[in-house]
């Protein structure tokens, strides 16, 4: 059985800030589609599709191992890919409040996603 904290995660979220910084509406916005039924995630770097899983309970929250397609894109936007995934294979908590979804590594804020409604 899925707990409220893990099923408020379940859905699609957008990546609107990395590391502090704005993330453009450019289009390619890395996503990522949390399904907690099933412990899975999909989603998109920006260029390259990604999937795999996540792990929430007491010891906190993990993402992993992630595979992604091999496309190759625009240099900004394989930077911010590139910074994303570091993120994800980093981060180690998440938190969901009014501003959305942070991914954490050692409580301090990675990333901000919000919903897609």
């Amino acid at each position: 059985m899925v707990d409220g904290t893990q099923s408020a995660l379940g859905g699609r979220w957008t990546l609107v800030e990395l590391e502090g910084e704005a993330v453009p509406e450019d289009g390619n916005a890395p996503y990522l589609e949390l399904d907690v039924e099933t412990s899975t995630l999909a989603g998109s770097g920006g260029c390259n599709r990604l999937a795999g899983g996540f792990e929430l309970g007491g010891a906190g929250f993990r993402l992993g191992p992630v595979a992604t397609t091999l496309r190759a894109c625009d240099e900004e936007i394989m930077r911010r890919e590139a910074a994303f995934l570091g993120v994800l294979e980093a981060a180690d908590g998440v938190e969901l409040d009014a501003l959305g979804l942070a991914l954490l590594a050692e409580g301090r804020v990675l990333a901000r996603l919000a919903r897609v409604r």
